[in-house]
């Protein structure tokens, strides 16, 4: 049986940075090239005949082509890789075990996003404001970063304060 000390491990910080830069370049990198290679451009959208149209910005590229997708595809990917590592340290000890937490937070997360999906899906037309698409956008990419940060690394501040 190991002895308590053989469960304790220092992390230096050019290791958390390491960890750090390994889940946040790819994005960056992935925005940046969305930015070159497929800029927005400032575009008119009518409807069927023409009489209503709103201002909009497009990179006219269709979704599966689409750098962003692949930006969304990422984040996706991310979120799955923390549940599959909640659900592997599950059966730490409950100072260590962020399993509900993670789950939790994750839930509420998916809510939302399909909350606002489908408000950005219905307004998603040339006689709506496009203020409504980016407010609703803006407000579901604020609160699922608050709502992680809150319910996971909130706690973890406390006891280091």
């Amino acid at each position: 049986m190991p002895t308590a000390g053989a469960f304790k491990q220092q992390i230096t910080i050019s290791q958390l940075a390491l960890v750090v830069m390994i889940f946040t370049i790819p994005q960056v990198a992935v925005q940046i090239v969305g930015l070159v290679l497929q800029p927005q451009s400032w575009e008119i959208e009518f409807n069927d005949d023409e009489s209503v149209g709103r201002a909009s910005c497009s990179s006219n590229v269709d979704a599966a082509h689409d750098v962003m997708t692949y930006s969304f595809l990422m984040l996706f990917l991310l979120v799955i890789f923390l549940l599959f590592m909640a659900h592997s340290s599950r059966k730490l000890p409950s100072l260590f075990n962020e399993t509900q937490v993670i789950y939790d937070s994750t839930f509420l997360s998916l809510v939302l996003l399909l909350l606002g999906g489908a408000v950005i899906a219905l307004t998603n037309s040339p006689s709506t404001n496009p203020d409504v698409q980016y407010l609703v956008s803006l407000v579901l990419v604020l609160s699922i970063t608050i709502n992680s940060t809150v319910r996971i690394i909130l706690p973890k501040l406390k006891m280091v304060w």
